[in-house]
């Protein structure tokens, strides 16, 4: 290969190229090298590259005798960390001597990021799904007992001891919701849930979302209020599951950051569209589902973080958890603000799954407003009474 055409092909390479002589001058330098490296040709040519990259000892001590070479380094540059890949082999001419060597570096800094982080996940996922499974039976245990004892199959209690039973169901309850979360979020994470598409009754879903949270709004002397508009039809198709999940975190959530005045959940059709997969003629509903609240609210500033898994954010005049602050800047102590910071994550990633949408209006000491907007088609024949949820 001449000159000139050696150099025409290096510097048409999309990779960082440099040619050597057999003294490991520096002969040629291609555009990517040099925007890479921060070199210029003409002040580098004919230098050794030892001299022009301080790391390049480090391929040096690998490289010995050897004439051909393939070596990850992590070369220092202004006090950044960075990860090469450098490939070096020989170059021969028409007489088959060896007359340099061509350098190929190749910037893998992002990539081998992205390995680690998804490496990382992979084990965090695998470390949470075995920790839930193993907390799981004794918890099973535990509430199984409590309701034998409740039910007097030991003998009668006394009401100190009724009150001492309760205390440890409803800490064991809140314990198996906490390991429904992380099991939920490791499901989430690995792409192992799918959704389940059938009919159900609306109204029925409400229904069991007020009874299971009617107790905690009563415990802080909060108004939890639910409306369904009569334009909703009485059946939907759709995973009734996991609307109730979404349902049910975005509820838990209000209540827990909201100190006084209400939280109402509403249920209106806001549209329809043109069905994927369907003629013309197949329409879908859009249905909103807004949960809103007096509460503590959240920063605009930090509304971009609250969807993060195990984040709380801190926030300066004392606030704290999901990036939430209390109205009169009174702080919020990690023993009040329950839970590992999934529930908002594992809404965001339950409306995704369904193909919906979440807004979110809220501002510091204003409460907040949370809007899931779904995709669901009315029912096209009655639901039989024994198959409603």
């Amino acid at each position: 290969m001449t000159s000139i055409s050696r150099k025409t092909v290096i510097d048409s390479l999309d990779t960082a190229a440099l040619v050597l002589d057999l003294k490991g001058r520096i002969v040629e330098v291609n555009p990517v090298a040099a925007q890479l490296l921060s070199l210029k040709e003409q002040q580098v040519c004919r230098k050794p590259i030892s001299s022009i990259l301080s790391w390049w000892r480090e391929v040096e001590q690998c490289n010995g005798d050897c004439i051909e070479l393939q070596k990850d380094v992590q070369p220092t540059v202004a006090d950044k960390k960075y990860q090469y890949n450098v490939q070096i082999t020989p170059i021969w001419d028409d007489s088959e001597n060896l007359t340099g060597r061509l350098v190929l570096i190749r910037d893998i800094t992002v990539e081998r990021a992205a390995e680690g982080a998804q490496s990382l996940a992979s084990v965090r996922a695998e470390f949470l799904a075995k920790v839930s499974h193993e907390l799981r039976t004794p918890l099973t245990s535990i509430l199984g007992i409590s309701e034998m004892l409740d039910y007097g199959v030991y003998g009668p209690l006394s009401l100190e001891q009724k009150e001492a039973l309760r205390l440890i169901a409803d800490s064991s309850q809140h314990m198996v919701r906490l390991v429904n979360d992380l099991l939920e979020q490791t499901r989430l994470e690995h792409g192992a849930l799918e959704l389940d598409i059938a009919e159900f009754v609306i109204e029925d879903l409400i229904n069991r979302l007020r009874v299971n949270t009617i107790q905690g709004a009563r415990s802080k002397s909060l108004s939890l209020t639910f409306e369904i508009a009569p334009e909703v039809p009485v059946i939907l198709r759709g995973d009734a599951l996991r609307l109730y999940q979404i349902l049910r975190n975005l509820v838990d959530n209000a209540i827990k950051y909201t100190e006084k005045g209400h939280v109402k959940v509403r249920v209106f059709r806001t549209g329809q569209e043109q069905s994927a997969g369907h003629d013309t003629e197949g329409y879908v509903e859009k249905y909103a589902f807004e949960v809103s609240d007096t509460g503590i609210g959240i920063p605009k500033d930090k509304q971009t973080l609250i969807y993060e898994p195990f984040l709380r954010v801190y926030l300066p005049n004392g606030s704290n958890g999901n990036g939430k602050m209390n109205g009169n800047g009174s702080s919020v102590s990690n023993g009040h603000v329950e839970g590992f910071g999934l529930g908002l994550s594992i809404v965001k990633q339950l409306v995704t799954l369904m193909d919906g949408e979440i807004d979110l209006v809220s501002e510091s000491g204003q409460g907040s407003i949370f809007t899931v907007r779904l995709r669901l088609e009315p029912a096209t024949e009655p639901i039989p009474m024994e198959k409603a949820p």
